[in-house]
């Protein structure tokens, strides 16, 4: 019986490589996984106490409309306010909104703006 010592070896090196990578590997995509969703959440409690934060700051001001009302601006984060018919009357958002649904909008990785989350 001839045996292939290259052909062996190299099979089974091959065999032995995709099972450690998998075991080493997989880990690891669970762990970026995490930390992923992790920062979305962070990043959607964020994006809430910001829309809390300028929905206070309107309360706050009341009806005066004799006197001028200073919107909340953001580093991080662009925001508007809209009349009913969704004309706006202040906005910081440079791209066309999807829909005029109340909430925040999440920009997709083509730099277009997604459904609103609530």
């Amino acid at each position: 019986m001839i045996v292939d010592e290259q052909g062996f070896v190299r099979k089974y090196t091959l065999i032995y490589t995709l099972i450690i990578s998998f075991i080493l590997l997989s880990p690891l995509y669970l762990y970026v996984d995490y930390r992923i969703n992790l920062q979305e959440i962070k990043k959607e409690m964020e994006l809430k106490s910001i829309q809390s934060h300028i929905i206070n700051a309107m309360e706050r001001f009341g009806n005066h409309p004799d006197e001028t009302f200073k919107f909340p601006k953001f580093a991080d984060s662009a925001s508007g306010l809209y009349q009913q018919d969704f004309k706006p009357v202040y906005t910081q958002i440079s791209s066309a909104l999807p829909s005029f649904m109340t909430g925040y909008f999440k920009e997709n990785l083509k730099g277009t703006l997604s459904q609103p989350c609530l």
